[in-house]
């Protein structure tokens, strides 16, 4: 790997954990289901406190970023890496979310406002 020490594995930590919550924020943001197993507004609580979460922890283990540090290349790539790994979980937890809600509690609900309503 590149890098030196544990600076890589880190890095991508960090950029996934950071992709996940901005991920989870905008999801619940703008209320998109396929990327967040949690309510609109949780989400963006989730959201939130990943981000900090991740900067928090990577800055507190990583205090030696710079010195020896990653090129602008490894950068990119390991910030692409960890996206790609934030999206991925998101994109399961939000099908695991959508796939396991019982449907009929969803097909019920505008019937049982009917009946209640005649």
């Amino acid at each position: 790997m590149w890098g030196e020490g544990n600076l890589t594995p880190n890095y991508i930590l960090f950029c996934a954990c950071g992709s996940f919550g901005a991920l989870q924020f905008v999801a619940g943001k703008y209320a998109r289901r396929d990327l967040t197993p949690f309510a609109p507004r949780l989400a963006q609580l989730v959201g939130a406190v990943f981000v900090i979460f991740a900067f928090a922890w990577f800055f507190r283990i990583q205090p030696d970023l710079f010195i020896p540090g990653l090129a602008g290349g490894e950068f990119v790539v390991y910030s692409f890496v960890g996206f790609v790994i934030a999206f991925l979980i998101s994109r399961l937890l939000g099908w695991l979310a959508t796939r396991f809600t019982p449907r009929h509690v969803h097909a019920l609900a505008p019937r049982k406002r009917e009946l209640h309503s005649k």
